[in-house]
C-alpha cells in the first residue's frame, strides 16, 4: 500500500497560501506519492533609518562629562507590526569624557534583528577665549592748525589664558607711532593654543584746534581824572582795544564798560574779553579811578575896607579894630586863615597893609587885602619923637620881624607871604630890613621892589 507523508516545508516566499502539491518520487523500482503542504514565513530583519553618525563634544578643561542629545533612530518591519527596540543610551544622557559606543537593536516578531550603532566621543577642549585686561580707552588728542598728526603712546593690553599658556598677539598700531588727524582704530587680537580668539579695539582721535589766544593790540592804560567837591561821577571815553586771531577770523568781544559811560568816585575795572572761534580767550584790563580833587579856592567875604585914621601930636601909633572876614570852601570844610595883623593891633602913623590867606584842604587859597591909614597932623612932631624909639624905621622893622617870625611855622606860605608884605613898607629902612631878612625867600621879593619908588629900589 502506498505510504503518504505531509511535511512541512518554510519557504522564502512572500505570498501566502494553502495548497496541496503532489509529487511522484521515482526511486529504485518505488514510486512515493508526496503530499506536501507549503507555509509563507517571515525570515526578513527590519529596515533602520535615521541612525545617527558618530559624533565627537568638546568640553572645557576640568570638565569630566557632559550631557549629549540626538534624534533616535526608527525601523520598520514587513510584518506591518512595529518591531521592538532596545538601546544602550537614550538622549539627554550624562557621557564621560572619552569614547562611548552607543547600539540600538530592533526586533521584529519573528525575532528578526537589526541594529544601529554609533559612538559618542567626549573631548577636552579649550574653548574659551583668553581674558584681556588693560585695553586702553579711546583718546582724543589736539594738534594746533596747519599740523598734519601727532605722536601718539599708550600703554598696551594684556592677556590671560585658562590654559596658562601666554596668549600670542597681532596689532594693528604700536605706542609713539605717528596718528595722522583724524579718527584711527587700534585693534589688537589675543590667540590661545587652541585656536581662541579674543580682540581689544579702541580709537584715536587727533583734532587739528586752535589753542593759541587771540592777540591783543591797543589796551588802555590805568587812568585817574578829576571832579570837584560835589560831584559824584563823571563820562570817561578812551580807544578800546582789538585783537587778532591765528583763524583769520575776528574774535568776539565781550566788556565790562564801554567809552563815554559814567564812572561813579573811586576805582572801577575795565575788563575786555577776546574770544575766537576754538574757545581760547584774551584779556586788556585797566582802572578807572575818578578822584574828587578841589580846584576852587576858598570864598571870602566880609573882607573890610582901607580905612584912614588920625593919631594926635606926638602920638607914633594907634589902635585900630575891624570886623574880620570870613571864608567857606565847595568841599565844606572850614579853611584855614593866616593873617598878617589882628583887630586891636597897634598901628604905626602911615599906611599898613593888612592881609588875611585862607586856604582850604587841597591848598588852594584867596586872599583878602587891606590897608589901615594913620595920619598925625603934624609929621615934624612925629620925627622928633622917633629918637625916642617911635619912629617908623625901628617900629616897622620890628612890625616886620614880628610878622616874619609868626609866619616861619607855616613853611612855603612865609615866603609869598613876605613878598606881600614887602610893599607895606615905603620907608627905606624897613625896606631894605625886609630885603635882609627874606632875600633867601624868592624871586617875587625882588620883583616887587622894582615896583617902588626910585630912591627905595636903589637903596
Amino acid at each position: 500500500m502506498r505510504k503518504e507523508r505531509i511535511w512541512q516545508i518554510s519557504l522564502n516566499l512572500h505570498i501566502l497560501c494553502n495548497c496541496r502539491i503532489c509529487y511522484k518520487i521515482i526511486a529504485e523500482n518505488e514510486i512515493k506519492h508526496l503530499d506536501l503542504l507549503v507555509l509563507s514565513v517571515d525570515s526578513d530583519a527590519p529596515i533602520v533609518s535615521g541612525c545617527p553618525n558618530s559624533a565627537s563634544y568638546p568640553v572645557p578643561f576640568g570638565t569630566q562629562s557632559r550631557v549629549v542629545t540626538w534624534i533616535e533612530p526608527t525601523a520598520f518591519d514587513n510584518s506591518g507590526r512595529q518591531p521592538t527596540v532596545v538601546r544602550s543610551h537614550q538622549p539627554g544622557q550624562n557621557f564621560p569624557v572619552g569614547r562611548t559606543p552607543v547600539t540600538y537593536i530592533f526586533t521584529d516578531s519573528s525575532g528578526n534583528e537589526a541594529q544601529c550603532s554609533f559612538s559618542i566621543t567626549v573631548i577636552v577642549v579649550d574653548t574659551i577665549p583668553p581674558v584681556i585686561s588693560g585695553c586702553p580707552l579711546s583718546p582724543t588728542y589736539t594738534v594746533p592748525l596747519g599740523t598734519s598728526g601727532r605722536v601718539v603712546s599708550w600703554i598696551e593690553p594684556t592677556a590671560t589664558d585658562d590654559s596658562g599658556v601666554t596668549p600670542t598677539y597681532i596689532q594693528s598700531h604700536s605706542p609713539g607711532d605717528r596718528f595722522m588727524v583724524g579718527v584711527t582704530q587700534v585693534t589688537y587680537i589675543f590667540s590661545d593654543t587652541s585656536g581662541n580668539e579674543a580682540s581689544c579695539s579702541f580709537s584715536t582721535t587727533v583734532l587739528s584746534v586752535d589753542t593759541d589766544a587771540p592777540i591783543v593790540s591797543g589796551c588802555p592804560g590805568s587812568a585817574s581824572y578829576p571832579v570837584p567837591c560835589g560831584t559824584q561821577s563823571r563820562s570817561v571815553t578812551w580807544i578800546e582795544p582789538t585783537a587778532f586771531d591765528n583763524s583769520g577770523r575776528q574774535p568776539t568781544i565781550s566788556r565790562s564798560h564801554q567809552p563815554g559811560q559814567i564812572f561813579p568816585v573811586g576805582t572801577s575795572q575795565v575788563t575786555y574779553i577776546f574770544t575766537d572761534s576754538s574757545g581760547n580767550e584774551a584779556q586788556c584790563s585797566f582802572t578807572i579811578t575818578v578822584n574828587v580833587v578841589d580846584t576852587i579856592p576858598p570864598v571870602i567875604s566880609g573882607c573890610p575896607l582901607s580905612a584912614t585914621y588920625t593919631v594926635p601930636l606926638g602920638t607914633p601909633r594907634r589902635i585900630v579894630s575891624w570886623l574880620e572876614p570870613a571864608a567857606a570852601d565847595d568841599c565844606g570844610v572850614v579853611p584855614t586863615s593866616l593873617q598878617s595883623h589882628s583887630p586891636g593891633d597897634s598901628f604905626v602913623v602911615g599906611v599898613t597893609q593888612v592881609t588875611y590867606i585862607f586856604s582850604d584842604s587841597s591848598g588852594n587859597e584867596e586872599f583878602c587885602s587891606f590897608s589901615i591909614t594913620a595920619n598925625g597932623k603934624e609929621i615934624g612932631d612925629f620925627e622928633a619923637n622917633s629918637a625916642k624909639g617911635y619912629g617908623r624905621k625901628n617900629v616897622s622893622s620890628n612890625l616886620l620881624s614880628a610878622r616874619i617870625g609868626k609866619l616861619n611855622p607855616f613853611d612855603l606860605k612865609v615866603h609869598k607871604f613876605a613878598s606881600y608884605l614887602s610893599i607895606f613898607f615905603t620907608e627905606k629902612q624897613s625896606t631894605l630890613a625886609l630885603a635882609a631878612c627874606c632875600h633867601n625867600m624868592d624871586n617875587n621879593l625882588l620883583e616887587k621892589l622894582k615896583e617902588y619908588p626910585e630912591e627905595l629900589t636903589a637903596a
